[in-house]
């Protein structure tokens, strides 16, 4: 039987009886086309092998690539700079109460608390509340060892045991703590809120140690009332107002996170008394940590496109561990990532998936040809059912199309698990577009220089934005740093604002434009030109937040000392 011959036998002999066994040209058109045909297999062979990736899920390693993109022990915090070191040592000694009630207002004064502590400050921390709760759940601990914990018994848990306090901390009232002639403090640091319970606990401290003040024979102390975010002191103030007296008598200051939130203050409260522009304590640490990120590693590994979005090179790795998880390519798709509010979220996910429909859709006009878009809602923690319910129902007719299930995506039950604890700020580095009503999700996107940052302005949300925050606009979309859409149409456009912009700010898709349908953009925009305009606005918004609002925060205090 007659041996079958190579494929390439017949091309190799037709050459060489062409020019010669011996020559040297034959031998070098043989070579040429035996590496072209290499080439060609291997690029085949590549394609194949980056298909079965994105359809097999990578189950076998899933789980060792999820703990390098998420690591469920937050790090410890850095070490404070030179300045705050400085700053922080001027308090040595100096007796200092926080109270807390919930993960708003311990954040807006963690950071202080910690730097005050690592000064020398003889600090506790009083919780109540979500806080309380929390620190029973092993859901919340204090970051530094040398902070007192101070908790409020609370009745009617009989799921756990709440007479038993996590080792090394105190049970005391919100009364008893700051009341306490045994252990007198200098500063009162209160933490503002806008729930209720919140609220409720924040003005019971501020006329608690305006009473310490009034009964002391010795240096009275003094309060400080910190703000985390716009508008969220305005009931308490008002609380402290009917029941104990003018606001401004019973505090020294207030510490507001921007020059927003003074205005706000001011034009929707009775407080007249000093106010502190410091910026918010609870942005320093992430700031810092990516100014030291872009210090180091910086973003030469980052697609130029995804380079001038913020995105540093460990979050671009993180982003292509998380992708994959996802069944999503990290720079051909599209993630709107959409961050639920306690209202109205089911209008944001309506508005979001009908712009992806129309962007990536068949009457998308082949401007997305080849491309996904998908969007990915995290649920405000404390959503109502009736909300969490009519969510439901819009991704329902949203369509699996567009729509992330991380319970459906066919991996392993701790990696799943893992998924759905992330926080929302930690799926940043993953979307290409932030989307929501007014959560502080959006703004910590901004703090990354993102520019796909959407401030969904529907009925609902609008609607307890006034009721919530007294102004008729989001400030960072009246400011022109940040983008708005009212309805799915209006958010259609700004996907194609921003994908575009991406697309032809990179050299390797620019080329593309043509074929993918550039010349649909509306005559005359310049959609990169158009977000650098927003990001200019942005970063003079955002230049307050640069990491040292604890620092200031600590000024104040000592000034606080200087004067009383």
């Amino acid at each position: 039987m007659r041996s079958r011959k190579s494929s390439l036998m017949p091309v190799t002999r037709r050459i060489s009886s062409h020019t010669g066994r011996s020559s040297f040209k034959g031998r070098w058109r043989v070579g040429c086309i035996l590496i072209i045909q290499l080439v060609l297999v291997l690029i085949y062979l590549y394609f194949i092998y980056s298909s079965s990736l994105k359809t097999s899920g990578g189950q076998s390693t899933a789980q060792s690539q999820l703990g390098r993109a998420h690591d469920a022990h937050p790090p410890p915090p850095l070490a404070p700079e030179a300045n705050a070191e400085a700053a922080a040592r001027a308090l040595a000694g100096v007796r200092i109460k926080a109270v807390a009630s919930d993960t708003g207002s311990w954040n807006s004064v963690e950071a202080v608390v910690g730097l005050a502590a690592h000064g020398g400050a003889a600090v506790s921390v009083h919780f109540s509340g979500a806080c309380a709760r929390l620190v029973r759940l092993k859901r919340l601990a204090l970051k530094r060892a040398n902070v007192q914990l101070v908790i409020e018994e609370e009745e009617g848990d009989d799921d756990r045991d709440t007479s038993s306090a996590p080792q090394g901390a105190l049970v005391q009232t919100l009364d008893e703590y700051v009341s306490n002639a045994d252990d007198p403090h200098d500063i009162l640091l209160v933490a503002a809120s806008a729930s209720a319970e919140g609220t409720a606990a924040s003005q019971r401290a501020i006329c608690l140690g305006a009473e310490v003040m009034r009964r002391a024979s010795r240096t009275p102390s003094v309060t400080l009332f910190v703000e985390d975010r716009y508008a969220s002191a305005l009931a308490t103030i008002a609380k402290v107002e009917s029941s104990c007296g003018p606001s401004a008598d019973r505090m020294y200051a207030f510490l507001a996170a921007d020059n927003t939130a003074k205005d706000v203050l001011i034009a929707h409260s009775t407080y007249t008394g000093r106010v502190d522009v410091v910026g918010a304590p609870m942005y320093d640490e992430g700031v810092r940590q990516r100014r030291a990120a872009a210090r180091g590693a910086g973003a030469s590994k980052v697609p130029a496109a995804l380079a001038t979005d913020g995105l540093l090179a460990d979050e671009w790795r993180r982003r292509g561990v998380l992708r994959k998880m996802l069944r999503m390519d990290p720079t051909r798709d599209t993630l709107v990532l959409v961050a639920g509010q306690t209202t109205g979220t089911a209008q944001i996910v309506d508005a979001v998936c009908h712009g992806l429909k129309r962007f990536f859709g068949e009457d998308s006009g082949g401007a997305a040809k080849g491309r996904l878009g998908k969007l990915l809602l995290l649920e405000h923690p404390r959503s109502p059912p009736s909300d969490r319910a009519a969510a439901a129902a819009a991704r329902a007719r949203c369509t699996a199309t567009h729509d992330v299930n991380l319970t459906n995506l066919g991996l392993a039950k701790e990696d799943s698990a893992a998924l759905l604890a992330m926080r929302s700020e930690e799926w940043l580095p993953v979307a290409d577009v932030v989307a929501s009503g007014y959560s502080t999700t959006n703004f910590y996107a901004m703090l990354q220089n993102r520019t796909g940052v959407v401030y969904m302005a529907v009925p609902e949300i609008m609607h307890q934005f006034r009721n919530d925050k007294h102004l008729d606009m989001m400030p960072e979309v009246a400011a022109g740093a940040a983008l708005s859409a009212t309805d799915g149409d209006e958010f259609s456009d700004i996907l194609e604002l921003v994908l575009w912009s991406r697309w032809l700010s990179d050299p390797k898709t620019a080329r593309l434009a043509p074929w993918w349908g550039a010349e649909a953009m509306a005559p005359g925009v310049d959609p990169i030109r158009r977000l650098r305009e927003v990001a200019g606005k942005r970063d003079a918004l955002l230049a307050v937040h640069d990491g040292s609002a604890s620092v200031r925060a600590i000024g104040v205090m000592r000034e606080a000392l200087h004067a009383r």
